[in-house]
C-alpha cells in the first residue's frame, strides 16, 4: 500500500504527525492500461476536446492525463484554450505547459487526500511544469496539495500559481545516488494552511529519512500561510521573493520528526519576509539559516534561532520594526 507519515506545523511550534495515503497511486495505476498505439511528441488539450481523440493539435484531448499518457518520454502537452484539464499523475520525463490558460481545480467531496498534480517520475526524470494555474475549492483543500514530488531527479516549476490548498509545492523524493533538484521560479502560492514549499526526506519503512534534496526558489511570492518555506532536511536557495502574513513563521528549518537527518540549511538573499509571528526561524542543532540583503520587518519575533539552530547574517539585512528578535546567532564579513 502506498503511504507516507507527514509533518504538520501548528500554532505554539507544535509537531503533528498524521498518515497521507498516496491515493494518486491508484490514480496512476488507472491510467497505465492503455492499446497498444504510437505516442505524440506533442499532446494538446481543450476544454472542447475528448479523450477518445488522438491529442493532435485538431483533435485534442480533454484531460492533462489523457494526454500525458498518449505523449513519449520527454515530450510535451499544451493546453489550446482555457479549462480545467483534471488531476494529473506524472510518470515519465514530460513538459506540461497550460500557456497560462490551463488550470485544475481539486473537488469537494472527494474524501480522500489529494494533489493537482502529483510527480512520481522514474530515477534521472525531468519533470517540466510550466503556466499552470492550480486551486481548491475550500471544502477540499484540507490533506491537498497543489503539486506533490515523490519520484524523479529534476522538478522544474515556472510560472505557476497555487491558491487554497494545504501545501503549495510538497517535495520529499529520492532520485537514487543521484541528487533531486527543484527549481522554482516565478511563481505565486497564497492561501496555504500549512507551508506554501515543504521539502522533507522520502518515507522509509513509516520513518521519514534524510535526503539531499536542494531547492533554488527564485522570485516566488507566498501570502497568507502557515509557513512561507520550511526545510526539514535538505538545501534551499531563496532569492528575489516576497514572503508575508504568515501564521507561524516565514522561513523555518529544522530536523524535527527527521531520523538520522543533520536538519536543513537555507540561504536567504535580497527577499523580504513580513508580517508573520517568526521571520525566520532555525530549530534544532543541525539548523542552518544564512540571511543577505534581505529585509525582515514587522513581524512579532524577526529572527528566532533555537534548541542549537543557527541564524547567519552578512550584515547587510535590514531588520526593523520587529517586536522582539532582531540579533543573529552570529555576523560574518563579506568575502
Amino acid at each position: 500500500m502506498c503511504g507516507e507519515f507527514r509533518i504538520y506545523l501548528l500554532e505554539g511550534n507544535m509537531l503533528d504527525t498524521r498518515i497521507k495515503l498516496a491515493v494518486t497511486c491508484a490514480v496512476a495505476a488507472l491510467f497505465m492500461t492503455r492499446p497498444a498505439l504510437a505516442l505524440n511528441n506533442r499532446s494538446w488539450v481543450s476544454h472542447l476536446g475528448s479523450d477518445l481523440n488522438t491529442c493532435s493539435s485538431t483533435d485534442p484531448c480533454k484531460t492533462f492525463q489523457h494526454a500525458h499518457d498518449s505523449t513519449i518520454a520527454g515530450g510535451e502537452v499544451d493546453a489550446l484554450d482555457p479549462g480545467d484539464f483534471g488531476l494529473l499523475v506524472i510518470t515519465k520525463p514530460i513538459t506540461i505547459d497550460g500557456a497560462n490558460m490551463g488550470y485544475i481545480q481539486l473537488q469537494a467531496g472527494i474524501g480522500q487526500v489529494q494533489a493537482a498534480i502529483h510527480v512520481n517520475a522514474p530515477a534521472g526524470s525531468k519533470v517540466i511544469l510550466r503556466n499552470l494555474s492550480l486551486s481548491s475549492l475550500p471544502a477540499a483543500s484540507d490533506l491537498s496539495d497543489g503539486i506533490w514530488w515523490t519520484g524523479g531527479q529534476y522538478l522544474f516549476v515556472e510560472g505557476v500559481s497555487v491558491n487554497g490548498v494545504e501545501v503549495g509545492i510538497e517535495a520529499g523524493t529520492t532520485s537514487g545516488d543521484l541528487p533531486p533538484q527543484l527549481f522554482v521560479k516565478d511563481v505565486t502560492i497564497r492561501n496555504c494552511s500549512n507551508s506554501g514549499i515543504f521539502l522533507h526526506g522520502p518515507f522509509i519503512g513509516g520513518n521519514q529519512t534524510a535526503t539531499n534534496l536542494k531547492a533554488v526558489v527564485d522570485y516566488a511570492t507566498i501570502e497568507n500561510v502557515t509557513a512561507g518555506l520550511t526545510v526539514q532536511t535538505g538545501r534551499a536557495n531563496l532569492t528575489h521573493s516576497v514572503i508575508s502574513h504568515a501564521t507561524f513563521a516565514g522561513i523555518v528549518v529544522t530536523n524535527s520528526g527527521v531520523l538520522a537527518a543533520p536538519g536543513g540549511e537555507v540561504n536567504v538573499e535580497d527577499s523580504s519576509i513580513s508580517y508573520s509571528k517568526f521571520g525566520v526561524f532555525s530549530a534544532f542543532a543541525g539548523s542552518l539559516v544564512r540571511i543577505a540583503g534581505d529585509n525582515i520587518h514587522d513581524n512579532d519575533t524577526g529572527l528566532l534561532p533555537s534548541g542549537g539552530g543557527l541564524i547567519v547574517s552578512f550584515g547587510d539585512n535590514r531588520i526593523a520594526g520587529n517586536t522582539s528578535g532582531e540579533t543573529p546567532s552570529s555576523t560574518v564579513a563579506l568575502k
